[in-house]
């Protein structure tokens, strides 16, 4: 039959296209008739004919029959692609990537779709190509990022989150080891901005991947059933906490998802008064432009990302990022005081702008983070803080009466560092009582 397909497609492409639409109802039959090795030697053929036709629209079709196909049955997978050689495997995945890249839209969004099922057998299969296996993985990744920005369309986006869940074997990959740990918390970050896309049906189904790989890193006993995509933002919130406490790559991504620093700027490179005078800026515009992404909060996603950072190794950051980040929230501190002086808030306040009240929230939980990173939160900086932190509440609360959920934080923040150091005193005091003689 591939014979024959790859024949339609030359001389009769909209036949072909028929012929297609054709097996794939034949292969989506809920009780097909014969035995399921029938599926696999048609999935079989019409692979022959994604190796090798040359036609956009057969090609972009072939794709799509054959990704859902291979996600028919739990041992569809192997069954089909046992029976194709390694090197067409490894051929298929060099087709697939250059389909992602410089193919049409429809093309690239089927390709990515079915690179997922190649991707993730030859991982599993093919232990002595390992190494090549990881440098796919990582241009994997690239791909999915590249589909997963706000202004793809939602076929794009959807294509890439039903790529993210046929994935099985490569959530195996070891969260602790140099090779495979950066992949793994790079799939991780993708899943978690699955989960907050604007389209529930891109949403839903990154929370039953998300479940997928939190089972493969859980006791049996404790698996994690598919949740809201809500809650398994959380969810993975904790495993990244649990299995890359260490990572200084988990660190960086944090601090950028928590200052709002697009992959493009370095960190701290745009100073905080600049980004407060653009966002305070009046837009005169005559249509204002809707936000691409509706269902994300970037208030709440600042807050779990300090989270993250609150609770993971305090050594994983390096030294000169945390003076940086220090310098960032001293000097954001400085100016909301100033502003706060000068202007009084209000319904209708400098405050109200979504943007502003955001970037606040950034600078304050920010600020929580620097305070917390053990010693740390007892030097010169740390003092500094807190003198800013209790100064911002006195103004934002007596003078300018600025916003009280800015406030609040901002006086828990300052609550929880001195009950920090106060308990760093004391078990300092202890550990010299039991060192004295008696």
């Amino acid at each position: 039959m591939d014979k024959v397909l790859l024949l339609l497609a030359a001389r009769a492409p909209d036949t072909c296209l028929v012929a297609l639409d054709t097996l794939n109802d034949v292969v989506q039959a809920k009780v097909p008739r014969g035995p399921v090795l029938q599926i696999s030697l048609i999935l079989l053929d019409i692979y022959h004919l994604v190796r090798d036709v040359q036609g956009v629209e057969v090609l972009s079709k072939a794709q799509t029959v054959l990704a859902d196909g291979l996600c028919q049955h739990p041992t569809m997978v192997d069954s089909v692609l046992s029976l194709i050689s390694e090197n067409d495997i490894l051929f298929t995945l060099s087709k697939l990537e250059a389909e992602c890249l410089e193919g049409t839209p429809s093309n690239a969004e089927s390709a990515l779709y079915l690179l997922a099922f190649f991707l993730d057998w030859a991982y599993h299969r093919y232990p002595l190509h390992r190494r090549s296996m990881l440098y796919r993985i990582a241009r994997y990744i690239r791909l999915l990022r590249m589909t997963l920005v706000e202004t793809s369309p939602f076929d794009a986006r959807f294509a890439a989150v039903q790529s993210v869940s046929a994935i099985s074997q490569i959530w195996t990959m070891s969260p602790t080891s140099k090779s495979t740990g950066p992949l793994l918390l790079g799939l991780t970050l993708v899943l978690y901005d699955m989960l907050n896309d604007d389209d529930d049906e891109v949403r839903d189904l990154a929370a039953l991947a998300t479940a997928s790989l939190i089972s493969f890193h859980s006791e049996p006993r404790s698996l994690p059933k598919p949740s809201v995509p809500v809650l398994s933002s959380h969810r993975l919130a904790s495993f990244l906490i649990t299995h890359f406490t260490f990572s200084s790559d988990l660190q960086t991504s944090a601090l950028r998802r928590l200052t709002g620093t697009p992959l493009q700027t370095p960190l701290f490179a745009v100073p905080f008064v600049q980004l407060l005078v653009e966002y305070r800026r009046e837009d005169t515009a005559l249509f204002s432009t809707e936000k691409q992404n509706l269902f994300l909060d970037p208030t709440l996603d600042a807050v779990l990302w300090s989270r993250v950072l609150r609770a993971s190794s305090a050594h994983a950051m390096p030294g000169h990022v945390h003076a940086q980040l220090q310098a960032w929230v001293i000097a954001g501190l400085r100016e909301l005081i100033q502003v706060a002086e000068n202007e009084r808030d209000g319904p209708l306040g400098w405050t109200s702008k979504p943007e502003v009240f955001t970037l606040g929230m950034r600078v304050i939980c920010a600020a929580d983070v620097a305070l917390r990173r053990g010693d740390r939160a007892v030097t010169q900086d740390g003092v500094q803080l807190r003198k800013l932190l209790g100064r911002f509440v006195e103004v934002g609360r007596d003078v300018g009466e600025t916003h009280g959920l800015w406030v609040a934080t901002a006086e828990k923040v300052l609550e929880n560092s001195i009950i920090q150091v106060v308990r760093r005193v004391r078990e300092g005091l202890v550990a010299m009582q039991m060192g004295l003689p008696h």
